[in-house]
Order: structure tokens, then sequence, then C-alpha cells
């Protein structure tokens, strides 16, 4: 078990959240209520098919980002 930085925007920022070896990144965006964002690891996107095979052992930094609506 580690930690990685979760930074959601929008919404409440960087935060440092636990993780559990083996982790993938689909486990990972639904225990923390991601899907339906655009998901960055380590300054890399991953398309959402991708997300069950991509592993988050060795990640820092997960960078989701969702649409603003504008005025």
């Amino acid at each position: 078990m580690r930690y990685v930085t979760l930074v959601r925007v929008p919404g409440p920022g960087a935060s440092s959240v636990q993780v559990e070896d083996g982790t993938t990144l689909a486990q990972f965006a639904a225990d923390h209520s991601l899907n339906g964002r655009q998901l960055i690891v380590d300054g890399e996107g991953v398309a959402p098919e991708a997300w069950g095979s991509t592993s988050l052992d060795g990640a820092t930094e997960i960078f989701a980002t969702g649409a603003v609506k504008g005025n």
C-alpha cells in the first residue's frame, strides 16, 4: 500500500489517496467516483477503454479533469 496524488479539476484540487498494489485505473476510478472524467497518469492521458489494463503500480499522480459548462 502506498499513496498517490489525486488532482480533481473541477473539484477539491489535490489530495493524497491510498492505493493498493495491483490496483488498475478502472478500479481507482470506480473507488473515487471518477468515471466520466479524462484521467491522466503521470502526465500521460489514458483512454477509458485502457483503464482496465492500466496498472497504477509506480504511478505518483493522477489528474482527473472534466468538462466545465461555460457562461
